[in-house]
């Protein structure tokens, strides 16, 4: 609902306005486990999904439906949230999860969209990616890991530190760069999600 009064108040658009949006629902979600069950939050996604499908329909939130690309990463979003909420063996899994698709993928989009040139630009199917906005995914993907290892994951994360810190933040954005229409927002999260807790020490 902000996103759509922002919108309409001409404050946010694009790209740009898209982002935002899933940055801060994704923030926010990151901390549901802290005051709400995962029972709770699987609810809460279905009614997102369904909320979406709808507004896909009537184009009823214009701020992330006002970009050109064709992309149904919006109805991934909090299918991927639906899925994490019901597999994370712990709250802190769930947190990085959400973490890399909220804070790694949004950044990476501001900074690469901003800063990127033509010179340092690669092409995955129709899409162009720039090397600053892959640079900054995997910055971003080592300050989740380490907000993991604050909230209660630094035992589980350091028992295989090369497989966590090195072909972790790496694969997932490769899975982000290669993953078309959106499906980066179920593709990366969900890695995260089998990897830790594979990885999860109880």
């Amino acid at each position: 609902v902000l996103s759509e009064y922002l919108w309409r108040k001409k404050i946010i658009g694009g790209e740009y306005g898209r982002k935002l949006v899933h940055m801060f629902m994704g923030l926010f979600i990151a901390a549901w486990p802290y005051f709400l069950d995962l029972q709770a939050i699987q609810i809460i996604s279905c009614a997102a999904i369904l909320t979406l499908i709808i507004s896909r329909k009537f184009k009823i939130f214009h701020a992330i439906y006002d970009i050109p690309r064709r992309t149904y990463g919006e109805l991934f979003y909090p299918l991927s949230i639906l899925i994490i909420a019901s597999f994370s063996k712990a709250n802190w899994i769930f947190t990085v999860a959400v973490l890399f698709v909220a804070l790694a993928d949004g950044m990476a989009a501001f900074v690469g969209k901003k800063w990127g040139t033509r010179k340092f630009t690669y092409t995955v199917g129709k899409a162009k990616k720039t090397a600053i906005g892959t640079l900054t995914y995997i910055f971003f993907a080592y300050v989740s890991l380490g907000i993991g290892m604050l909230i209660g994951g630094k035992e589980t994360l350091l028992a295989s530190p090369f497989v966590v810190f090195v072909w972790l933040p790496i694969f997932s954005a490769f899975l982000e760069a290669v993953s078309p229409y959106g499906t980066d927002n179920i593709t990366a999260p969900l890695l995260v999600l089998a990897l830790l807790n594979l990885l999860w020490l109880s």
